[in-house]
């Protein structure tokens, strides 16, 4: 059964990291109706681009980024590093078909108790 589970864990690990791929990450190139700039930084709300004309900031609702065999296939790998490195032992030892963790997950509670 645990063999199952890291197949299904890996599986999963591996849909997800693909549907990551739409979201900007640092250092991408991005579309902007003012011009084509690299990302510096960036959080879901807000993302700091460098330009040849210094820094600007954009909502993530107002630029695109520019997808590339390249940049997708680098995304994909970091994002597959990340939960291997840090969340495989973990979600590999919960039951069949159970939830897994994600980065950023909503729905992710660390509880500690208190005695």
């Amino acid at each position: 059964m645990q063999i199952l589970r890291k197949l299904e864990v890996k599986i999963r690990y591996v849909l997800w990291a693909i549907s990551q791929l739409k979201h900007p990450t640092s250092y991408d190139k991005v579309k902007h109706q003012t011009g084509e700039f690299i990302i510096k930084y960036g959080n879901p709300n807000w993302i700091f681009v460098a330009s040849h004309h210094g820094k600007k900031q954009f909502k993530s609702t107002e630029f695109k980024v520019i997808r590339s065999r390249s940049r997708d296939w680098r995304v994909f790998k970091e994002k597959m590093k990340f939960q291997l490195g840090y969340w495989y032992n973990i979600d590999y030892q919960n039951p069949l078909f159970s939830r897994i963790s994600y980065k950023n997950s909503d729905n992710i509670y660390f509880q500690r108790k208190y005695e």
